[in-house]
């Protein structure tokens, strides 16, 4: 029987988008990720706010299912 469920669902899938002047190695992060099955984006400008809306985001997803159709 195959399995249903796949590993790694749409509905979990991020865009991240580095801007011209993030340094990551230096701390500055600065940049857009967008939910790929929604649309919604939120522009950041820190590592904290970044992390804080993915995770925002992911509680939303519903480990296993594939929102895409």
């Amino acid at each position: 029987m195959l399995d249903s469920l796949t590993t790694y669902p749409a509905a979990g899938a991020y865009v991240v988008q580095l801007h011209r002047d993030a340094r990551p190695e230096r701390g500055l992060w600065i940049g857009r990720i967008e939910h790929v099955s929604t649309g919604a984006s939120h522009e950041f400008t820190s590592g904290i706010s970044l992390i804080a809306w993915l995770l925002t985001q992911a509680s939303h997803v519903q480990p296993g299912v594939d929102g895409a159709s």
